[in-house]
């Protein structure tokens, strides 16, 4: 998991979430549910302060919000970092980088950028660019492409490498170069700088400036918004079909970070898994990182939220996904979890 976590019919996933949105909200708008956002935050507090997916992280802060700004906050454990606290993204960077494309395209994407930012393009290996000064020179380090695996799900950065050095034209860039042109699509008003020349794990920011880029998309500011969201998903669950769960073997995924079966659409996750659907979760929009930073957009497309922690330690990405979603079921739901 370089950050985190059909085929046949590559956009079934779009109206699928449309559905679940409309049955979340049905089912959390029922009797005796929170409507206000006073409860809904008390209950959100309380389960990143109580359920046991929360306490088992050291420390870490949390937001909840929507098009017009922050609704809940709040930190658990000792000197957890702020709103304000830059940090290492890793693969939340990917919904970034799918943003820019997606903008730079004018909401028209091609056949070469729909196989690259769903991981499709035949990139297998998984090694990292830590050093190279440049977008082209770290796409070398990132192996080269397995014609055998064009068109079958592999989560590997490769893919949107080389669609930043070939297909992008950004190859030359150095990493302040690479931030000046996100941002020339994305807006100057927030800060997000790259740490390595890295486009699916390079990012660098803060919870209060991703949020601003999340605010973004749920107020149409930014072309990946609405219906693009989700949009194209492929599905990635590489476990054996199960019918007491409803997970679905996907013939055409080779690898992914997540055990769960979600699908994936232009650089963000569709956290899609039966399992979690049934227990009253939503087909919610992410991009969880590698040391913990876990944005996500529910799937009604109305509230956005953020869980900020910087934890190198194996699997930090998966936990934080745990606590963060909790958070979000008891925000739309105004049940603590």
């Amino acid at each position: 998991m370089n950050g985190l976590y059909s085929m046949a019919n590559p956009d079934r996933i779009a109206p699928l979430a449309w559905i679940a949105g409309a049955l979340a909200l049905f089912v959390f708008a029922g009797p005796g549910m929170a409507q206000t956002n006073a409860q809904r935050a008390q209950a959100a507090t309380t389960t990143a302060t109580t359920a046991a997916a929360c306490t088992n992280l050291p420390k870490f802060y949390w937001e909840i919000g929507d098009s017009s700004g922050v609704l809940a906050s709040g930190t658990r454990g000792t000197s957890p970092p702020s709103a304000t606290t830059q940090m290492n993204i890793y693969s939340a960077s990917k919904w970034i980088y799918g943003a820019y494309v997606y903008q730079r395209r004018g909401g028209v994407l091609n056949t070469n950028d729909l196989r690259s930012l769903r991981m499709l393009d035949g990139y297998t290996e998984t090694s990292a660019c830590i050093l190279p000064s440049t977008v082209g020179a770290c796409q070398s380090n990132m192996g080269t492409q397995d014609p055998a695996a064009i068109g079958s799900f592999f989560y590997a950065s490769g893919h949107f490498q080389k669609h930043a050095a070939v297909d992008m034209g950004l190859s030359s860039m150095t990493r302040a170069q690479l931030a000046t042109e996100v941002h020339s699509y994305l807006g100057n008003d927030w800060t997000f700088t790259y740490a390595r020349t890295d486009l699916a794990g390079g990012g660098n920011t803060s919870a209060s400036d991703y949020a601003i880029f999340l605010r973004k998309i749920l107020n149409g500011t930014l072309l990946l918004s609405g219906g693009a969201l989700g949009s194209n998903a492929v599905c990635t669950y590489t476990g054996p079909t199960d019918a007491a769960t409803g997970r679905v073997h996907c013939a055409a995924a080779l690898n992914s970070p997540s055990g769960e079966a979600w699908d994936y659409s232009i650089g963000h996750w569709v956290e899609s898994d039966p399992v979690w659907l049934a227990g009253g979760g939503d087909a919610a929009y992410s991009s969880p990182g590698l040391a913990g930073f876990y944005p996500w957009i529910d799937s009604s497309r109305s509230y956005y939220g953020i869980l900020a922690r910087i934890d190198l330690s194996q699997g930090a990405g998966g936990a934080s996904t745990g606590c963060g979603r909790l958070i979000r079921k008891a925000w739309l739901t105004g049940i603590a979890q």
